[in-house]
Parts: structure tokens; C-alpha cells; sequence
């Protein structure tokens, strides 16, 4: 689920492909965004602002922004329906670069993109799975799906055991007053929660790019290939 995109890999100017550096991002977001919670809903607040507008704005960076951008680090988890076994036909280096990296042109692609266009490529046109696309979008594939689907159940179960907490600590100190903005602040953590953890969970698991063959491009099973497809 990691994006096969170096320059996505990439946060605040540094590279990601390391497994501890991620890990490092996702405990700082949490820790930091944590910490910005407890000063918004604390007495330490008064007189900065608006505490309801600061916890939204603080939801809408972290779950939108930074270490979980959505097709940033991680993979969009949105799949666009596509029509099965729909086809299409790629000829020139041109084409070749587009539909194997994404790339405007051969040019324009990395030298070993070209080394690797130029050992591959055979005069002629090619028939090739228009699914393939997935990946230079960077949507899963099908391995990436379940990877996915296994980080939402792990998420719904993680998010249901807060809610046991949330309600039991609400049982046990029943008689105080809740304060409307401590409420906000929980249903909004939830929120964030929700929306952040299925990704953190793929940042924290996922071995870096190169040993785990990420950033290789795949074939299909049972496709024969010129450059990168079957032929016709």
C-alpha cells in the first residue's frame, strides 16, 4: 500500500522509504496533535482563539494534511470502478513510459526508467490490461485491496474498544457535568481516528520499498509482456 512514487515518499523534504522513519511520523503526528488537543480544551487556551474552531481546524490538517495525505506516503484507498477487462493499446517509447510510470513522456522519465524502456522495448503495438492503470495512478492493486480491507477491520475493532472506554468512563463519572467542549473534542478524535489509523497502520507495517519489491513494476499472472504488456 506504500506509493511505488519516490516523490511521494517523501515527507517534509525527507525520505520515507525506511520503515523507522515512518514510524517516527506517525508518533509524531499523534503525540503532537494530542498534546495541541489538551492546550485547545485546557485553561492554558483562554485568550487565543476560538477553542471549537481551533479542534476542527487541528481534525482537518491531521487527517487531511501531512503523514496521512490522501495518495501521499500511503496509496488512495478509493478504487474507481473499472470496467472488467477493458483494453488498450500503447506503441511508442512514449507510450511505454506513461503506462509502465505515470511519466508525461520517455524523456521526462528517470535514467533507469529509460534503461529499462530501451531493453525492453519491441518494435510494434501492443494490447495491453488497461487494470494495470491502477498502479500508475496509485490505486491497490488486488494484493493492495486486501491489505487494505484487513487495516479497516483492524480499525473498526481498535475504534469500537474506544468506544467502550469512552462509554464506560462516562458511566463511572455519570454525576459530573460534561463540558460541551470536551465532547467535541472526543467525537472529533474519533473522527480523526476513523479516517488515520487504517493508513498509520500500513506506514508502521510495511517493509521499505526495495525489499519488499514495491518498486518494481509487476506483471500480470499469465500475461505475456512486450515492454510491459501482453502482445497482441
Amino acid at each position: 500500500m506504500l506509493n511505488n512514487d519516490r516523490r511521494r515518499l517523501r515527507f517534509l523534504g525527507i525520505e520515507m522509504h525506511s520503515r523507522g522513519r515512518r514510524r517516527v511520523a506517525v508518533v509524531l503526528t499523534y503525540v503532537v496533535s494530542f498534546a495541541i488537543s489538551v492546550v485547545v480544551t485546557g485553561k492554558e487556551w483562554d485568550g487565543f482563539g476560538h477553542p471549537y474552531l481551533a479542534l476542527w481546524l487541528l481534525a482537518a490538517v491531521v487527517s487531511f494534511g501531512g503523514t496521512f495525505r490522501n495518495g501521499g506516503m500511503v496509496k488512495s484507498f478509493d478504487v474507481r470502478k473499472q470496467r472488467a477487462g477493458a483494453m488498450m493499446m500503447v506503441g511508442s517509447l512514449d507510450e511505454w513510459a506513461q503506462y509502465k510510470y505515470g511519466t508525461p513522456n520517455f524523456e521526462e522519465s528517470s535514467a533507469e526508467q529509460q534503461s529499462e524502456l530501451l531493453s525492453a522495448y519491441r518494435v510494434g503495438t501492443y494490447l495491453v490490461p488497461q487494470d494495470k492503470l491502477r498502479r500508475r495512478d496509485g490505486l491497490p492493486d488486488e494484493r493492495e485491496a486486501a491489505e487494505r480491507d484487513r487495516v479497516s477491520r483492524r480499525t473498526l475493532v481498535w475504534l469500537a474498544s474506544y468506544l467502550v472506554y469512552i462509554a464506560a468512563s462516562f458511566s463511572v463519572q455519570h454525576q459530573r457535568k460534561i463540558d460541551g467542549l470536551d465532547v467535541v473534542a472526543t467525537l472529533l478524535s474519533l473522527a480523526v481516528l476513523a479516517m488515520t489509523l487504517p493508513k498509520a497502520m500500513v506506514l508502521w507495517e510495511e517493509a521499505d520499498p526495495e525489499e519488499s519489491g514495491e518498486l518494481e513494476v509487476l506483471v500480470p499472472h499469465g500475461v505475456s509482456e512486450g515492454p510491459g504488456g501482453a502482445t497482441r
